[in-house]
């Protein structure tokens, strides 16, 4: 008749943490008699915490954020507003992915170190594209890339020796931090991305646009991006989540309250801010079928909202 009280961060409601924790010792008898969904943490940090009493058998009340409730289930809600997690639609499966894991400051450039590179070896610009990152979509005005990035795509070692500036780059910042992990394909292969994410970009491949949101952020936004830029096929980094879609529909569809209220329950959170899952929140929802209304209303929405960032000088996160 043991009981036991956890104090974890919120996350162990959500998702993964859930399945591997809460949800186990429930379908194994044991029972949630006592919980606090979100609390923030009574000290300095700003944390946001669950807490969770748990017992072999419990005869009592069930207590819910101070309330009364007949059970308490693992994602930490009463039994009344539980329901089946839903399940991926086989027509978004791969529609979403995050972009390249680089892994190596030494691969991204300022302006000056991209000019500095071209000017020590102009064949240089042939592996260098513009990097877009999760600030660029929630903070600037006008989304576009802010930095640029070394991209060495499956190049073995000896093919990217024949750009030596880039090479003699990588080999003094990149290789010192790779050499002593774990991971023994990344530290082998060194000169590349650690995880290049190439579904994403052979999901992309031939669009003129696409999707964009920032992976974790405060509110879900999305907008349009072109896939291309003057230096080749755009680079995303894992910050960013991309959407193979780039159409009117899609984009007022994603935008839409409906998605975000999607996105709240079955997604996870970083503290407070959603983290947009593909897997999770993608996947599983269910598109409208294609209609004009929707096109239109999110033709107007985008331009709305983009002369709405241009009089207030600010990006997404601070008009939302």
């Amino acid at each position: 008749r043991g009981v036991l009280g956890l104090i974890s961060t919120n996350s162990i409601a959500e998702v993964d943490s859930r399945r591997s924790s809460l949800e186990p010792i429930k379908q194994d008898g044991g029972m949630i008699y006592r919980a606090q969904h979100s609390t923030s943490w009574p000290g300095q940090a700003a944390v946001v915490i669950s807490i969770v009493h748990i017992a072999k058998e419990w005869e009592g009340e069930c207590m819910l954020d101070g309330q009364p409730v007949q059970e308490i289930s693992s994602s930490l809600v009463s039994l009344e507003q539980t329901e089946q997690s839903p399940t991926t639609l086989l027509t978004n499966s791969h529609l979403g992915h995050s972009g390249s894991k680089i892994m190596g400051d030494g691969f991204k450039l300022n302006s000056m170190e991209h000019l500095a590179l071209l000017h020590e070896d102009k064949n240089s610009g042939n592996l260098i594209r513009h990097l877009l990152g999760g600030s660029d979509i929630t903070e600037n005005v006008t989304v576009m890339p802010s930095r640029f990035v070394i991209d060495p795509g499956q190049l073995d070692e000896s093919e990217i020796q024949e750009f030596p500036a880039i090479y003699s780059r990588l080999q003094k910042q990149v290789l010192p931090s790779r050499s002593v992990i774990k991971d023994v394909a990344k530290k082998k292969y060194w000169w590349r991305f650690a995880g290049p994410s190439l579904a994403l970009y052979k999901s992309i491949e031939n669009l003129d646009s696409c999707l964009v949101c920032c992976r974790v952020a405060k509110y879900v936004m999305f907008d349009v991006v072109a896939t291309h830029s003057l230096l080749g096929p755009l680079v995303f980094d894992e910050s960013v989540v991309v959407v193979a879609l780039g159409d009117d529909v899609s984009f007022s569809t994603l935008q839409s309250t409906l998605h975000s209220l999607w996105v709240d329950k079955w997604g996870s959170k970083m503290g407070t801010a959603p983290r947009y899952t593909a897997t999770e929140v993608l996947e599983t929802f269910p598109f409208p079928l294609t209609n004009e209304n929707l096109r239109e209303i999110g033709s107007r929405y985008l331009s709305l909202r983009q002369e709405c960032k241009e009089a207030a000088g600010d990006g997404l996160t601070g008009i939302y």
